[in-house]
């Protein structure tokens, strides 16, 4: 397999995070940008056409989303369980 046709799945990228890999995370993300090189070619600072503050910006704010989402979503997830030991304590 070249490095072209390699796409981390969902699946690779939530076994190394629930493996506490941070090494595979890393590996992971090193292996998409040098994906995004053989599309595109070498990163080259002086040169780049495409406007990486703004794509920054806006994965940023993605990421502010989806961090808050979880957050509340795991926030849900504790107090359901909380009512649930609280309604086993009680009987």
């Amino acid at each position: 397999m070249t490095i072209d046709e390699f796409d981390p799945s969902e699946k690779d990228w939530e076994e190394a995070i629930a493996e506490s890999d941070l090494r595979k995370v890393f590996d992971l993300a090193a292996l998409k940008f040098r994906k995004g090189q053989a599309e595109h070619g070498a990163y080259r600072p002086e040169s780049e056409t495409r406007n990486c503050i703004e794509e920054m910006r806006k994965e940023l704010l993605d990421a502010i989303v989806y961090l808050a989402m979880g957050y509340m979503k795991l926030e849900a997830r504790l107090e359901r369980i909380e009512r649930f030991e609280r309604r086993d304590g009680e009987e």
